[in-house]
């Protein structure tokens, strides 16, 4: 029988209009498509996806999960012959055709494909939302680019030696919301690894502010971006028109200084007050000067700029380097400048003298893509300004890919489309609110307001984020970003602890990636005729999810074998009652139990092995058989629909039975 069709009409995956259910959103990053669907074998998350979305539908909650499919930049739609504003729809078939044969479950009508024009309306109305904001900007920026100068990247997302190029390009200003990105990814349940790994994408750099004291008893602060050059610490330069300069004065030279002030006759004054360097012991000056706009401006010799003020105060310069190492330097005498820097942060914040104040160099990230495919900008570009579509939109594409305006208003002819799209990094950020928005059915023409950002808020207080640790710029790192731009833009906190599973990717049994130049990919539609659905999401879900998977059609084979076994136990019929099996049921329930609310579907199936193997050739009772069919359907959808309907005689889905207790 074709339960897939079965679960389908009877909707036992949408998502119910009910308050008092608690609401579960699983989001699983949105697949890249290709003509040959998971060839890759690359399905692990979704297998994951859809056994916690059939436990939490078991436990009564109110589940949210819509795969979507990014179908906007596969380059072979250029051979496509399609209709004027339609794009092919063969790939997000041929995905949505193996999931389902997979017996992973969604409302088939939410399934978010990016080619869709609702879903190109999202993107390009986000994108309007944060232009408007001013956090896009179209500007020249040092981008890299590709040795065929066909792609540019941003930074962050590529460890490549790209050349560098100068373009005019659109990009995220992240600046103001930096704190509250450190913040949430600060707040996410991953290990602290991944987190400073999250965190040092923004150019983290950690700066070290010292307390000095002067020869007069009074504290000044120095903000120090390179402690490590604090032994060529010469002067201090005080600008009098930035603070009060009052407490650093000797009385002795109270007189020449207001003259100097009155008159500016001269570029720098001496205060006549001094402080000990705190790493080497000797004399450092504090002068008095308007030559910098800085409140407090350090003057060290390891700076080129710095030795030019140096000389005109007739001081003599401190040398720090010598062979690569530091001299002249107290404890940090031998090291490297790259060595020093954290070495005299610890001791310092370790002796209270000074602490960390961590200071960010990404302020922006780019956000445009040379492609013609991919989503295209809500904008057009005249000899001076730019304009938006926003009455226009969705833009699409025609056959020949020229973007097309949907509605009949001609546009001046002084404007011209943008060249390229918008790229993945802004897109992906976006997917998970894409996935939530779509299907919860929001008005896209109100993308923002406070009822949206309240129901955001309510989804994501309750998610999982199921996603690929080789790809956390893209499915992780850039949701936050979007996420905490939204709560600094509309003064709104979206409560972000959400829980997040990371995998690692599918290899072929020697330990090859699974690719068509490798000539080892996986034909899924196959396997699932020769093995059953079944047994390949028991194999995959019998496995540890943060490591490498090792594909084996051997292997494959004997959880076939194991689909057998359960047959067969139910083959015998049932017994009035079995107290020798009552308690270890009830062990096992419980086990199974711990299993699932840490998410441990290995040790799950390994528990239903066992239990299977204990129990072979002996007869369950009625009740401890349908029992152990609704804790089975979870891995194993297909076959425990099919005894529980060939052995139970009832017109109910496993779905419809109260989770055992």
């Amino acid at each position: 029988m074709n339960w897939y069709k079965v679960w389908q009409e009877n909707h036992i995956f949408n998502v119910e209009n009910n308050m008092l259910k608690n609401k579960k959103f699983i989001f699983t990053p949105y697949i890249k498509v290709n003509q040959d669907g998971f060839i890759n074998g690359s399905f692990r998350e979704f297998l994951f996806s859809d056994s916690l979305a059939r436990y939490f539908r078991y436990r009564g909650d109110n589940v949210m999960y819509a795969p979507g499919f990014d179908t906007l930049s596969y380059s072979s739609f250029i051979e496509s012959k399609v209709e004027s504003n339609e794009l092919n729809m063969k790939l997000y078939d041929k995905y949505l055709e193996e999931l389902v044969k997979l017996n992973i479950g969604f409302p088939n009508n939410k399934a978010v494909n990016c080619l869709d024009r609702e879903t190109l309306l999202f993107i390009q109305k986000f994108f309007l939302y944060f232009y408007n904001k001013g956090l896009i900007k179209y500007k020249q920026k040092e981008v890299l680019e590709d040795v065929n100068k066909k792609k540019i990247y941003d930074g962050i997302e590529t460890n490549y030696k790209n050349y560098k190029s100068s373009r005019n390009v659109f990009v995220l200003d992240i600046e103001k919301a930096i704190p509250k990105i450190v913040k949430n990814i600060s707040s996410l349940a991953i290990p602290e690894e991944i987190k400073l790994e999250l965190i040092a994408k923004l150019g983290i750099k950690e700066n070290l502010v010292l307390s000095v004291y002067t020869r007069n008893n009074h504290e000044m602060k120095l903000f120090l971006e390179e402690p490590e050059i604090l032994g060529s610490l010469t002067a201090i330069v005080l600008n009098p028109s930035k603070m009060d300069i009052l407490d650093y004065i000797a009385p002795e030279e109270i007189f020449a200084i207001e003259n100097f002030l009155e008159t500016k006759n001269n570029k720098y004054i001496y205060s006549g007050n001094d402080f000990i360097n705190p790493l080497t012991g000797s004399t450092v000056p504090i002068f008095i000067s308007y030559a910098f706009d800085n409140p407090i401006k350090p003057l060290f010799s390891h700076r080129p700029t710095d030795l030019i003020y140096i000389s005109e105060l007739e001081l003599e310069p401190i040398n720090i380097i010598e062979d690569n190492v530091l001299i002249n330097s107290d404890f940090l005498n031998g090291m490297s400048l790259e060595q020093a820097h954290n070495k005299i942060i610890e001791v310092f914040v370790e002796e209270e003298l000074g602490y960390v104040k961590n200071e960010y160099n990404k302020k922006e990230i780019l956000i445009s893509s040379l492609d013609v495919l991919g989503c295209p900008y809500p904008l057009m570009l005249g000899n001076n300004d730019i304009i938006t579509l926003e009455d226009h939109l969705p833009l699409t594409f025609s056959n020949k890919f020229r973007i097309l305006i949907p509605k009949e208003e001609e546009i001046s002819s002084e404007y011209q489309l943008f060249s390229g799209s918008i790229n993945s990094l802004f897109c992906n950020g976006i997917y998970p609110l894409a996935s939530l928005l779509l299907e919860k059915n929001i008005e896209i023409e109100d993308v923002i307001n406070n009822s949206i950002l309240n129901e955001l808020k309510e989804w994501l207080k309750q998610s999982v984020f199921v996603i690929n640790k080789h790809n956390l710029v893209y499915d992780l790192f850039m949701p936050i970003v979007m996420i905490s731009l939204l709560e600094e833009e509309e003064n709104f906190e979206l409560e972000l602890p959400f829980e997040i599973i990371l995998f690692d990717n599918v290899y072929d049994a020697y330990g090859n990636e699974i690719r068509k130049e490798f000539n080892n990919c996986l034909r899924i539609d196959e396997m699932i005729d020769v093995y059953g659905s079944d047994a390949i999401r028991l194999y995959y879900l019998d496995s540890i999810f943060e490591k490498q998977f090792y594909f084996s059609k051997e292997k494959l084979f004997m959880y076939k074998q194991f689909l057998l076994s359960i047959k067969n136990i139910y083959s015998l019929g049932f017994s009035s009652n079995n107290l020798d099996l009552e308690f270890g049921f009830y062990q096992f329930k419980n086990k199974l139990y711990d299993c699932l609310v840490s998410y441990n579907f290995k040790e799950y199936i390994s528990n239903i092995k066992d239990f299977i193997n204990k129990v072979n050739g002996k007869q369950l009772t009625k009740k401890m058989a349908l029992e152990l069919l609704v804790l089975m359907s979870i891995v194993l959808p297909e076959l425990a629909e099919d005894l529980h309907y060939a052995y139970f005689s009832t017109k109910q889905l496993l779905i419809d039975n109260n989770w055992p207790l």
